[in-house]
């Protein structure tokens, strides 16, 4: 996950963040994100499974 979250990031260079919403009942796939460096922001109910809102942040740069 972290791979390719950074391969996101860096084609697509103004894109702040990237979101991920697994099933909570998968707390597998939830601990994986957690371990790639995505934050769990909230629960949410969508149609089919209450969903964990999960969220990488760009790092931000120093300035040069």
């Amino acid at each position: 996950l972290r791979a390719v979250t950074s391969l996101i990031l860096a084609h697509r260079p103004y894109a702040t963040r990237v979101l991920a919403e697994p099933d909570v009942r998968n707390v597998r796939s939830v601990a994986a994100f957690l371990r790639a460096g995505y934050r769990k922001d909230r629960e949410l109910d969508l149609p089919g499974k209450r969903a964990a809102l999960m969220i990488r942040d760009r790092a931000p740069t120093s300035p040069a």
